[in-house]
């Protein structure tokens, strides 16, 4: 079999090679650390057991295809992970800039998903989940969160005068401005959305992922967004009780495949709120609501963050891609709400619902 040095891996770029490499990379990282670090740091997996524990290996095992071949099989999570192994070997340009731009691809692809599904009423979840499962691009916890930030970039420039009154008038206690009339309004929505949110992901979510879950979700998403056409616009201003029960919601968006924006916006007009006020405050109500679902992943994840293996290319294409899109999204939005075509968005969600819950039935 020989030694396996970087100079003769492209001679021989299979699977079996890289493993091999990856494998004396470990041994000669261990034996570079100091004893104090050994003993501090838990060894990393090495390159095989990631490629053979995800779920596109086991039909390429001893096939010997190519290095490019077989890391294009894996799922974008394992092929981030095997970035910095890639770097560092002397594969041809030719080799490197195609994984590279299947990487850029990818990070794309969840950019555009994460930019139009967080604001149209489809769910960035759930379509995020569906991707996930049928096209095996899953994020790491890092380009999770730099996505989450980019979006509430988004709706902060977006919003970016209401916002700007609003803290303004919240810092000189002036609470009868049209601005400052807001500021009690979205403290008591925060609070449900917060409590929901904490309680579903103490006690919820690692069950609510299944597809045939989601499918059913998207339906009574869909269902709710329908039934907003029936409000009748006769309040001008957002109470406590509207409020209230935005904030419920919102919280409740959380469940993979119900839309935050599709939610709330529905949920104030059924409760006559006039449409231009309905969608002003469902946006405004995300920047908390982003915020702190972002401080909970940032938690989560503290670990697992320096980890990722996304190039810096990458990421900033995803991200730029969604806060592009994201904007164009949430002007569609609010020519959607004015012109009561708010309504239209059910059709998709239902027809996505009814396919999901098929494909899941199914086996698929």
């Amino acid at each position: 079999m020989g030694v396996l040095s970087l100079e003769n891996l492209e001679e021989d770029p299979t699977l079996e090679s890289l493993q091999r490499l990856d494998i004396a990379h470990q041994k000669q990282h261990t034996f570079n650390m100091d004893p104090a670090e050994k003993s501090l740091t838990e060894p990393p997996s090495t390159l095989t057991e990631t490629l053979h524990t995800t779920p596109h290996t086991k039909k390429h095992r001893g096939e010997g295809g190519s290095l490019l071949s077989n890391l294009k099989q894996q799922p974008f999570s394992a092929r981030a992970n095997i970035k910095q192994l890639i770097s560092n070997t002397n594969l041809s340009f030719e080799t490197k800039a195609t994984y590279m731009l299947d990487q850029l691809a990818n990070t794309g692809i969840l950019g555009l998903i994460q930019g139009l599904a967080e604001w149209l009423p489809i769910s960035s979840t759930g379509h995020l989940k569906i991707a996930e499962h049928y096209l095996g691009l899953t994020t790491t916890p890092l380009f999770n969160l730099i996505l989450h930030l980019g979006t509430l970039i988004v709706v902060i420039f977006y919003f970016r005068h209401d916002i700007i009154n609003i803290l303004s008038a919240l810092v000189h206690r002036d609470l009868k401005s049209e601005a400052g009339k807001l500021v009690l309004p979205i403290i008591v929505a925060t609070v449900p959305t917060a409590i929901i949110g904490l309680l579903y992901v103490q006690l919820l979510e690692d069950t609510l992922q299944r597809l045939l879950i989601i499918g059913i979700t998207f339906i009574i998403g869909a269902t709710l967004v329908y039934t907003s056409r029936t409000g009748k616009e006769d309040a001008d201003n957002v109470t406590y009780r509207i409020a209230l029960l935005m904030g419920v919601a919102q919280g409740l968006a959380i469940f993979p495949g119900l839309s935050r924006s599709g939610a709330t916006i529905s949920t104030a007009l059924l409760l006559g709120l006039k449409r231009e006020k309905a969608f002003k405050f469902s946006f405004l109500l995300s920047v908390p609501a982003i915020l702190g679902d972002t401080a909970v992943e940032a938690y989560k994840t503290r670990g697992q963050i320096a980890l990722s293996g996304i190039g810096y290319p990458a990421v900033l294409v995803g991200v730029a891609i969604a806060m592009i899109v994201g904007y164009i999204a949430i002007r569609i939005v609010s020519k959607a709400v004015k012109s009561k075509k708010f309504h239209y968005f059910a059709i998709y969600t239902w027809l996505l619902g009814i396919t999901i819950i098929a494909l899941a039935l199914g086996g698929y």
